[in-house]
């Protein structure tokens, strides 16, 4: 995908010996090879609590000896084993990584990978174990039970919301009366046209956020992306106005990175 207008967060194409010399330059307080990249200052700053994180009970028992979760400037911060543990994972379609250092332990780990899964988190703790001599923990096990959780609950989501679902309905007005352009101050324009006798819902400042919709109960339809294979499925409801007429359309894509139903789309050429 073309990642330009979320660069800052999502736009570095690297590999596994830039990325260490990267870990090397925050480990060494700024220095690399020599020359001041950074100040210890600002290291320091970048290593240190911003944002406090919620510590979830439910991961209480698997890890007992964890104190604290937060958030410095780009690197998630926790502890292990009673030492200080900065890193951050990364992802975009087909591709997870996660990078870690402990400042204290001068150890540094870098984990690209060409899949979406639990591996690199899963690598990482065995790499701490590694290290800090507690090598009989399965972090496979673990992460595979995680992911049998959230997959767990992502069915009983649907199944709970087929259940609820009215399929003898149909929409209110012609198709042709859904059309028309969208739009808020937030992310601007939306298109919503007709195409092969269903509806369409096009982005319009992104090149690649269209998706097919199709009806699944009243004035909710099902929006599924053409070109962005990690997101779900998702829906769009029409909201209909005092005058028979669709005066608003809401999003809701369910993702762990941006919240679809944050976006305000009224109908502009009413």
């Amino acid at each position: 995908m073309q990642w330009d207008n979320v660069a800052p967060a999502a736009a570095v194409i690297s590999n596994v010996e830039d990325m260490s010399n990267w870990l090397i330059l925050q480990m060494n307080n700024g220095v690399f090879k020599g020359d001041i990249i950074l100040s210890a200052k600002q290291i320091w700053e970048m290593h240190s609590t911003q944002t406090p994180d919620n510590m979830n009970r439910g991961w209480a028992k698997y890890f007992p000896g964890k104190h604290f979760s937060t958030y410095g400037l780009g690197w998630s911060l926790f502890d292990y084993k009673g030492v200080k543990v900065v890193n951050h994972s990364g992802g975009a379609d087909g591709m997870i990584s996660q990078m870690m250092i402990v400042p204290e332990k001068k150890i540094g780990i870098v984990i690209l990978t060409n899949s979406v899964n639990y591996l690199p988190t899963a690598l990482m703790y065995y790499v701490l174990d590694d290290y800090f001599g507690n090598p009989d923990n399965d972090w496979s096990a673990f992460f595979l039970k995680v992911k049998k959780y959230m997959d767990n609950l992502d069915k009983q989501d649907r199944e709970k919301a087929e259940k609820e679902r009215n399929p003898n309905t149909k929409p209110a007005l012609a198709l042709k009366d859904y059309t028309g352009i969208y739009g808020g101050k937030l992310y601007g324009n939306a298109e919503v046209r007709q195409e092969n006798g269903h509806l369409v819902l096009d982005f319009l400042p992104s090149d690649v956020l269209t998706g097919d919709l199709s009806h699944w109960q009243y004035e909710t339809f099902k929006i599924k992306l053409r070109n962005s294979p990690t997101l779900p499925e998702g829906t769009v409801n029409f909201i209909i106005g005092k005058n028979g007429k669709v005066n608003e359309l809401k999003v809701d894509i369910p993702n762990p990175d941006f919240d679809f139903t944050e976006l305000k789309f009224n109908k502009i050429n009413k």
